[in-house]
């Protein structure tokens, strides 16, 4: 070797001693609680790249590093810390001082499956603590797996080089049962995955969406009860597509409870053409006639109707007709006044 290259040996083994990246875990946490504590969310980190497994004085430790922040403000931003146990990537400068870059994924952390590379999916569960040992090592792996689910998406689709099927979004609120029963979401390949018995979500289904049960362009609000607020943009069959859920098609809105998913109860229904009406059931059968229903007509509707109420059991019921002619109908019809009965009307007629 000449002295060119032990030069530049030299040279390196100085840099490395002072610059050097290393991959550490996460031992401790301090996160900024009060305004007048001085823990701006740094941690202490176990060195995993060492010479002894065992140290009673811990110096392979390395105490309060900070963190790279994703928004910092005086008192506003986005405060972020890794966990305890996280494998970080560390950039330790003048020998001992070191600044965590982020999270690296590891054997002991597998990632959230997804089903294309693009797509963005943010699941968060709450933190359950992985074994440590008297080293400060964590042995045990993988850690717990994530449980109860929070779930934020937004789906790319199969990545075609050009604008294609995807962009369908959906949150998922606590929390996914889906996720729940398979932590892994590797079969969550669509908006369709998160169901709806006993789920709590928003969905916004794009204008090429993925689903193959509901219409693109439809945003829906669903509680674990089942009730649900659903607006609907396109008509049955676009794309192919035929919307499982009752739909009249574009400009078609639903409000609906429930109790549970096969529990439903009252709705209420915006058509398209401007009818608004109410029930007091609802049924998967789009002739559904039981219940109690009031209709709030469109003024072109081909009934010549304007307003009607109706018990759907026993047929009774009031109409106002386009013409201004009023019909009541019942099994039986009783009309009562506590001082009088006024008829007033050119023409009186009796059965």
């Amino acid at each position: 070797m000449n002295l060119k290259n032990r030069l530049m040996d030299t040279v390196n083994r100085q840099i490395r001693r002072y610059i050097r990246f290393e991959i550490c875990a996460v031992d401790k946490v301090y996160w900024h609680e009060t305004k007048d504590d001085k823990d701006f969310n740094v941690c202490d980190v176990v060195m995993r790249d060492r010479r002894a497994l065992s140290d009673p004085d811990f110096h392979y430790v390395r105490e309060r590093l900070n963190s790279l922040q994703g928004m910092v403000g005086h008192c506003f931003g986005w405060p972020w810390n890794p966990r305890k146990g996280d494998l970080v990537k560390v950039l330790f400068y003048q020998n001992r001082k070191g600044l965590i870059l982020g999270t690296v994924a590891s054997r002991a952390e597998h990632p959230v499956c997804r089903p294309d590379p693009y797509t963005q999916r943010i699941k968060l569960c709450q933190w359950q603590k992985p074994y440590q040992d008297e080293r400060k090592d964590f042995p045990r792996q993988p850690y717990p797996e994530g449980k109860k689910p929070v779930c934020l998406n937004w789906q790319h689709g199969e990545p075609l080089g050009e604008p294609g099927p995807g962009r369908d979004v959906w949150m998922v609120f606590d929390y996914c049962h889906q996720g729940d029963d398979d932590p892994s979401c590797e079969n969550c390949k669509n908006i369709d995955y998160c169901q709806r018995q006993a789920n709590h979500w928003w969905k916004f289904y794009s204008e090429q969406t993925l689903s193959e049960e509901a219409l693109p362009l439809r945003g829906e609000y669903h509680a674990p009860c089942g009730s649900c607020l659903r607006f609907e943009s396109s008509d049955d069959g676009t794309n192919g597509i035929t919307s499982k859920e009752y739909t009249k098609g574009r400009g078609f809105v639903r409000l609906m409870n429930a109790t549970s998913e096969d529990e439903k109860k009252g709705h209420i229904d915006f058509h398209p053409d401007g009818t608004i009406e109410i029930q007091s059931t609802t049924s998967d059968d789009s002739e559904n006639d039981t219940g109690t229903r009031v209709r709030v007509c469109a003024p072109d509707d081909p009934s010549g109707i304007v307003f009607e109420a109706q018990d759907l059991d026993t047929g009774s019921s009031l109409r106002i007709h386009q013409n201004g002619k009023i019909t009541l109908q019942g099994v039986n019809l009783e009309i009562t006044a506590s001082e009088k009965i006024l008829l007033d009307a050119p023409l009186v007629e009796y059965a």
